[in-house]
């Protein structure tokens, strides 16, 4: 266990040392402090198999059984974080009942913890080192299928973003990410529930090669986006969007009523009103080509910004 010992101590450093990075990044944006949340559930993750490797982590399963309350907070934080690179909302109070849900689970397995005597934890954790407990794998298959949801859920925020403001900003590899998750959730962890069932080294085994290939993609491309101007120029680029659909629906709708009701008094007028009905008609025209061009200018400025955005 000294090779997975050491292993593990290097993904805590080096994922410890990411979320601080985040943190400090300039003017410390909201969507880099949901990121290091993400990451230090998994940092999380390799402080517990440290804990369990040294054999305190029964003396201190308060804080060593956080590792399945701490990731059920990674899935929310991911979504808001997709959210904030993409300058989309998420309802989070209508929404309130889903994301608390799991806790109807978590609650109750954290605290059958405090029932048990020293002596059964002691035994509880030397057990683990060789075959994971039924109930942790439980609880690696609900935080999963959690995860899962979330992930799923900000997969489709991407193209959804990216058609409200007209434009593909550079966030494929935000999307990559995603779909290597969604890899992991349906592929890795359920491997890995069988095979720790009785060989728990691959639970030490994956989780820290897992923990590594995120944390050197996310290093390369989370730290190098753009800072708070990126989400500014998101956000402007939607309310853009916006104000150009409101203006053509709102504005294009009162010009063509008006130019129906020219046509239908046409019928009913004398002579001396078509000329008048005709000035109508034709200023009518004008406006409705003017109100294509500026809505065309407005997409085409709002395309440009978007080629200037950093990546």
């Amino acid at each position: 266990m000294e090779t997975h010992h050491f292993i593990a101590w290097i993904c805590l450093i080096h994922l410890s040392v990411f979320c601080v990075l985040l943190l400090l990044k300039k003017d410390n944006r909201y969507a880099n402090r949901m990121l290091a949340i993400f990451m230090a559930g998994l940092a999380y993750g390799h402080l517990n198999h440290i804990l369990v490797f040294n054999q305190i982590a029964w003396q201190i399963f308060y804080i060593n059984e956080l590792v399945f309350v701490i990731p059920f907070f990674m899935g929310p934080a991911f979504l808001q974080y997709t959210a904030c690179m993409t300058g989309a909302k998420i309802p989070w109070r209508k929404q309130l009942g889903l994301h608390l849900s799991p806790l109807l689970i978590i609650a109750p397995y954290y605290l059958s913890f405090f029932s048990d005597s020293p002596e059964s934890l002691r035994i509880y954790y030397e057990n683990s080192l060789t075959t994971q407990p039924l109930s942790n794998n439980l609880m690696i298959g609900f935080m999963t299928a959690q995860l899962t949801i979330y992930m799923l859920w900000s997969l489709r925020i991407l193209p959804r973003a990216d058609r409200e403001v007209a434009v593909n900003t550079d966030l494929g590899w935000l999307r990559w990410f995603i779909k290597g998750w969604l890899i992991i959730c349906f592929v890795i962890v359920p491997l890995l529930i069988i095979l720790t069932s009785t060989n728990a080294e691959a639970l030490f085994v994956l989780t820290s090669g897992i923990s590594s290939a995120m944390y050197f993609f996310l290093f390369i491309k989370a730290v190098s986006t753009g800072g708070r101007t990126f989400e500014t120029n998101r956000i402007r680029m939607q309310e853009r969007a916006r104000v150009s659909r409101l203006v053509y629906e709102d504005l294009g709708t009162e010009i063509r009523q008006i130019s129906e009701l020219s046509e239908s008094l046409k019928k009913q007028l004398t002579a001396d009103n078509e000329h008048t009905l005709r000035k109508i008609a034709d200023q009518t025209s004008w406006l409705n080509e003017k109100l294509r061009q500026w809505t065309g200018q407005l997409n085409k400025n709002q395309s440009q910004e978007s080629a200037n955005m950093p990546n």
